[in-house]
């Protein structure tokens, strides 16, 4: 499904779109574990129900694997594993709120 927009705002920072979103600018694309509490609170409104995306990847970027600090190391698990511990409570969340599509607002 393509949708074509336009408006004055464009970002690429989720916290400026989900602010945006918040304050009336219009619809928003951001993950659920960013506006669960809008979601619960009527702030923001889950916007089709019935379609559903892929889940967008998330890198991260160093310069190399070759002579890889033991610091950047664990961060690189760190962050995997708050990844991993945040989605499954993002699941255990949608299934409480009964919410088809945990990744689309």
């Amino acid at each position: 499904m393509t949708v074509p927009v336009s408006g004055a705002f464009s970002a690429n920072n989720s916290e400026a779109v989900h602010r945006a979103a918040v304050g009336g600018a219009g619809i928003a694309m951001l993950p659920h574990s960013h506006v669960f509490d809008d979601l619960r609170t009527g702030r923001l409104y889950n916007i089709p129900r019935d379609y559903i995306l892929d889940p967008q990847p998330v890198y991260i970027v160093y310069r190399s694997r070759r002579h890889l600090a033991s610091r950047t190391r664990v961060v690189i698990d760190f962050l995997a594993q708050e990844i991993q511990t945040a989605l499954a409570a993002l699941a255990r969340r949608a299934a409480l709120a009964d919410m088809d599509n945990p990744w689309l607002v």
